[in-house]
């Protein structure tokens, strides 16, 4: 089966190019076409498969008296690229787009930054997958159409990443992003996947405004309403849940560069295409920080992956679903069915969603089946089209005596997933405070909530995520006690990127630590790609260090 699939239109039927209200040419279909592979049959033991595992709370629930709430975590585990051996590629072609937004102010040291990073993916991108770049201007320009990366391709779109230069920048990055959906809505050949990944360092223009705090969220998102679906999708929309998979919407990744760059703006993209928000202090990590993001996007294994959640005796009701920025729905109904629903997976990423349900009464001791569970998904590396479909099901241990309190301890598991989730919302609750009731509540709220939590011992030293989340309150707090100008140019944007890593369950980047860098060894959703990723970047500029100063 080739890898990629064919033609998606007709090339000859979009012949004429689409023009603006002025006559101005706009931008046509001119994406090269991708590589034919020879067809590759799947092995016959069947495809690299994803694994759903169930952890109740408790090992039992008491049949006369069940709880009012009990959760159940689920983990959504990705197979390894290492499973794809025997696949001519190994891993699934991307077709990616970077859009430019930079201010016309850019020095030649950061411009040196922005261009090496850039050649670093051009040498990360195969054959297979194909780049387009547009730099924002007063009006945005292609830099370089839709090609594929062999390597002529690759010696042209470094030929265009030389000759990079920044005009006077358009008003906002709306424009940019919306050409940038133009460009993959209309190619004629379509990889199994296509990212946006956004880069600027655009200045936050309310900050001279004599607006509420309030208000100053409100000004940088209002313009979104005017992007298109593909990369700014209505979440509440009944057409847009229905066709979730068949209207095509491209995860934009953003990168916010400076402390004064506008977050609210990026990180709003992001949480609604399914991609992830980061803050760099500086252009120096620039490098390092996209080597992260392009690890991941280079191991993309499963798409369209939907698990549904049933209930599996009367009685049970799904009260919630903790999904973050991912797509969630709970029949309004009769509470039976619920669903959760990810665009794509990586290899070797694990997703976790924490389920709250009721469980009934009644006066039997038996195990019974809380929810069944039932998931789908296709394939992006074989790329065959076909929708694999799996079961399992929920089962809990009703019992009639109470058992021993160590017999019947909450699973650590669920106990690090609440307290992420509690300081997940705390850092969010800490950004309204500020815009609704001021910089010395927030700080004051923040302080609060960590004393909180360190005192309820929901925080394990020994686990790793929860003590990340901590970090990350703490790195929040200390920015407010620099002041309320540092939290406004820092420390929302450091806020906001811890937020969009814990509800994407994706690596991020926060101020100028680069995870599997010596300055930050941990990050806790990290996959081997991308730390695989990372540890190249650096070899490669130690070793070009190493030259020049020979």
């Amino acid at each position: 089966m080739a890898s990629s699939s064919s033609s998606s239109s007709n090339p000859s039927s979009s012949s004429q190019p689409q023009r603006t209200d002025d006559g101005e040419p706009l931008f046509y279909p001119d994406d090269e076409p991708l590589p034919f592979h020879e067809a590759s049959f799947i092995p016959a033991y069947g495809l690299p498969r994803v694994t759903v595992t169930d952890i109740p709370e408790r090992p039992f629930v008491i049949s006369t008296v069940p709880p009012e709430k009990f959760n159940v975590l689920l983990q959504i585990k990705a197979p390894s690229l290492f499973q794809y051996g025997n696949h001519p590629l190994q891993r699934t072609p991307i077709d990616l787009l970077i859009a430019l937004d930079f201010s016309e102010g850019i020095g030649q040291s950061a411009l040196g930054h922005v261009r090496d990073a850039l050649r670093f993916v051009i040498d990360n991108l195969g054959p297979s997958d194909r780049l387009s770049i547009l730099s924002s201007s007063a009006r945005p320009e292609k830099v370089f159409p839709l090609r594929t990366m062999s390597e002529q391709g690759q010696k042209a779109a470094k030929d265009a990443v030389n000759r990079l230069v920044f005009a006077k920048a358009a008003p906002n990055f709306v424009d940019l992003l919306t050409v940038a959906a133009l460009v993959l809505d209309q190619r004629r050949y379509l990889n199994p996947v296509a990212f946006i990944i956004l880069l600027s360092d655009r200045r936050d223009t309310t900050s001279t405004l004599p607006l509420a705090l309030e208000s100053t969220r409100e000004m940088a998102i209002c313009d979104l309403e005017e992007l298109p679906f593909a990369v700014y999708p209505p979440r509440s929309d009944i057409n847009y849940i229905n066709s979730y998979f068949e209207a095509p919407v491209y995860p934009v990744y953003a990168f916010g560069i400076g402390k004064h760059h506008e977050p609210f703006a990026l990180h709003e993209v992001c949480s609604a295409t399914g991609g992830t928000y980061s803050y760099l202090e500086n252009y120096a990590i620039l490098r390092d920080a996209i080597a992260c993001r392009i690890g991941a996007l280079l191991s993309v294994v499963k798409i369209q992956f939907c698990l549904t959640l049933l209930r599996g005796t009367a009685g049970v009701n799904i009260l919630d679903i903790y999904s973050g920025d991912f797509y969630s729905n709970i029949c309004e109904e009769d509470k039976s069915i619920g669903e959760i629903k990810l665009r794509h997976l990586f290899a070797d990423e694990t997703k976790e969603f924490l389920i709250e349900v009721t469980l009934p009464e009644n006066s039997l001791e038996l195990k019974e089946t809380c929810l069944d569970l039932i998931w789908t998904y296709k394939d992006s590396v074989w790329n065959d089209g076909k929708t694999q479909l799996y079961y399992d099901h929920v089962d809990i241990h009703r019992t009639l005596i109470a058992p021993h309190p160590m017999t019947n301890l909450v699973h650590k598991e669920v106990i690090r997933t609440r307290a992420c989730l509690y300081c997940s919302l705390r850092i969010h609750d800490a950004i309204r405070t500020y815009e609704t009731k001021g910089f010395i509540k927030a700080r004051e709220f923040l302080r609060n909530q960590i004393s909180e939590i360190k005192e309820s011992e929901s925080v394990s030293n020994e686990d790793k995520l929860s003590v990340w989340m901590l970090i990350q309150i703490h790195e929040v707090v200390s920015t407010m006690l620099e002041g309320s100008r540092s939290f406004k140019n820092g420390g929302i944007a450091m806020a906001l990127s811890t937020l969009s890593s814990h509800d994407t369950q994706t690596t991020t980047i926060s101020g100028n630590e680069v995870p599997g860098t010596e300055v930050h060894l941990f990050q806790p959703y990290g996959t081997p790609n991308t730390m695989a990723m990372v540890r190249k970047s650096i070899l490669q500029q130690q070793r070009s260090s190493t030259r020049l100063h020979h």
